[in-house]
């Protein structure tokens, strides 16, 4: 049980100043004789609840609180839970939902705005939000009279609304301080509670995040809360096989601490524990850890055969994919998302590594039977990004644009409007905010500036105004990229399919050769054009006979390629279509030969997720295979990359 904003503040009134009278009370909070004894009852349950004696109501009408309780409730300041810091919008919201789910009376109007201190017109407003956000959880938020306000429906998604306010309220500043006054959470139990997970740690050996064991010390404790109100989670069909996982018996000891015997809620516990992310784990205790690390090998090789990148030290990063991936599972199986959502901040600069990733997670998915989101798929692309990265494998897709902001409108107007800039539009660096004078003067190197006032210059500029809405912030983003990707320069950086994949560089032959002399016919074109020499054609074969590279990207389909250094002049792609299958090396089957050639390891990639996207496309590999000429192949690879 918790106490309200009002019977907390009576008891710290109590616990500090043992002359108080009731009286006292009633005029110092504007309360009635019979709210008063309402919130004393409270108060006892409340200590009651925690293992402490209750607070005695003599005749003379003081109050006799126990020494135990004073010396572990008295603070120097009544009103110390109230603080200068005024919430968000969007922070007043996290307050509201978890307010609302941790209910034991009714929430009135005053509860809130007394709590929040804001005025009513201001929570009619917070309140429509917070509707807004509980319909994303399938809860609905309604206010009778009886009852005051409460959410409606199931209690799975009432926790899952808990945990998104919870996660977002310790992530504010102060925010861990806030919770424990408000809910009046004493140290001993979060100690407690801590070193029980740290039990569950050492069982199962392995050891969570810092910021994971904090929010799994505040979703226990707020969850077991809501179960010794009775509030039971329904029964988790989908999750019926947890319980034969060593989490689970893991979980049942820690539950049984708590005097909780449900099986759905220590399938619960269990689950929450599975999704964490951890720094290490020992490999023997793992769930099916071989298997996991054959699809990891699996899904490495196949990211290199349709990349045309290989990757180095490729044990220590499939132990550091495997380290990754045993958690993810479980989050994406049982639809929990425990990390920040970055795939605005990334995707504006992988987005093609990302969709190769896509195409490479597939056995994961498989295995799992359920589809990578974005939020979870975008954190193995930087995995990838940040290695190959490490090895020198990868430059930016594309130099980011430099950018300054023009401002007349003072500092603070000034700071505000970069920032949103800045986050609005992450495709572009933003250098700094300057005033018109000192635009002028300005001496480092940009290409273009956004300003409040239409300046002389010869730079790409846009005039900036206040943006009323979202569609608003939408449309002018929309407007800006158009401008500046129309300019033909990625397309010179990173040319699409329709550029590389030209008719001259198409060929097809009823010959059969043996299948070295088949790479030899697809390597040709770009042998004649010099994009390649034939070092690079021997070096090709090479990694097929001595290290068996799978490049089989598509049924009958094979990409051969060597490396950037084995003699390429400039990016380039030719086709070989044959009349019938040829085994490659013994371990390939194919009728298709791509070769590629690269001079670096991004400058392809656009055009390599086309021709992807492409082969993947119903009936397209089929359509190579019986197109009567060259020109079909052009006009359906002109289809897909558009």
């Amino acid at each position: 049980m918790y106490l309200d904003s009002r019977s907390y503040m009576i008891f710290q009134e109590i616990v500090n100043n043992s002359s108080v009278t009731g009286k006292e009370l009633e005029e110092k909070f504007q309360i009635t004789r019979k709210q008063l004894s309402y919130s004393f009852d409270k108060i006892n349950q409340y200590l009651k609840d925690n293992g402490h004696p209750g607070i005695k109501r003599l005749r003379t009408g003081y109050f006799q609180a126990p020494p135990s309780v004073i010396a572990q409730h008295w603070v120097k300041e009544t009103d110390d839970r109230k603080t200068s810091y005024t919430y968000s919008d969007e922070e007043r919201a996290y307050w509201i939902e978890l307010r609302l789910l941790c209910r034991n009376e009714e929430l009135s109007t005053y509860h809130f705005t007394d709590e929040l201190q804001i005025s009513k017109n201001t929570l009619l407003s917070d309140l429509k939000k917070v509707q807004d956000k509980v319909n994303e959880f399938h809860l609905e938020l309604a206010y009778n009279r009886k009852e005051g306000y409460r959410l409606y429906g199931s209690e799975y998604h009432k926790r899952e609304l808990m945990i998104y306010a919870l996660r977002k309220l310790l992530n504010m500043p102060g925010g861990e301080e806030k919770l424990n006054c408000e809910y009046q959470i004493h140290q001993d139990r979060l100690c407690e509670l801590k070193a029980n997970i740290g039990e569950i740690e050492k069982k199962l050996f392995l050891q969570f995040t810092d910021e994971r064991l904090k929010e799994l010390i505040y979703f226990f404790y707020f969850t077991i809360m809501r179960i010794k109100r009775t509030k039971y989670i329904e029964k988790m069909e989908q999750y019926h096989l947890v319980a034969a996982t060593k989490e689970y018996g893991v979980a049942a000891v820690f539950a049984d601490k708590y005097q909780i015997y449900d099986d759905n809620e220590i399938v619960y516990f269990t689950v929450q524990i599975q999704i964490s992310k951890v720094h290490n784990r020992a490999c023997r205790d793992m769930e099916n850890p071989v298997v996991l690390k054959e699809i990891g090998t699996s899904m490495l090789e196949r990211f290199e055969s349709v990349s045309c990148v290989r990757l180095g030290e490729r044990e220590e990063f499939l132990e550091i994919l495997y380290q990754h991936m045993k958690p993810a599972i479980y989050r994406i199986r049982y639809g929990y998302h425990v990390e920040p959502d970055i795939t605005a901040m990334v995707l504006p600069k992988y987005q093609h590594l990302h969709e190769i990733v896509r195409k490479a997670v597939k056995q994961y998915e498989e295995y799992i039977h359920c589809t990578f989101p974005d939020a979870e798929l975008v954190y193995i692309t930087v995995l990838f990004a940040s290695w190959l990265q490490k090895e020198g494998k990868l430059a930016e897709i594309q130099e980011k644009k430099k950018a300054v902001v023009v401002c007349t409108n003072g500092l603070t107007v000034s700071q505000y409007l970069l920032i949103s800039l800045s986050e609005l539009l992450p495709e572009i660096e933003f250098l700094e905010c300057l005033s018109l004078r000192g635009f002028y003067e300005y001496g480092k190197e940009f290409q273009i500036v956004f300003s409040t006032v239409r300046l002389e210059t010869d730079k790409k500029q846009f005039l900036v105004y206040p943006f009323a809405n979202d569609t608003a912030k939408k449309a002018f983003r929309e407007k800006v990229l158009e401008n500046i990707r129309g300019s033909g320069e990625n397309a010179a950086i990173n040319p699409s399919l329709t550029a590389l994949l030209t008719g001259e560089r198409i060929q097809f032959t009823k010959e059969r050769p043996e299948w070295k002399n088949a790479v030899w016919m697809a390597a040709d074109p770009l042998l004649e054009a010099g994009v390649i020499n034939r070092n690079y054609v021997e070096k090709s074969i090479e990694m097929i006979e001595a290290e068996q590279r799978f490049i089989l990207i598509a049924d009958g389909v094979i990409i051969v390629h060597a490396g950037v250094d084995d003699g390429v002049s400039e990016i380039g792609m030719s086709l070989l279509r044959l009349p019938e299958k040829l085994s490659f090396y013994g371990y390939m089957d194919a009728d298709i030969v791509l070769v590629l050639a690269t001079p670096d390891k991004h400058r392809h990639l656009t055009a390599l997720y086309q021709l992807l996207d492409l082969l993947e496309g119903h009936g397209n590999v089929e359509k190579i295979r019986k197109a009567a000429d060259v020109q079909e192949i052009i006009d359906l690879v002109e289809e897909y990359a558009k």
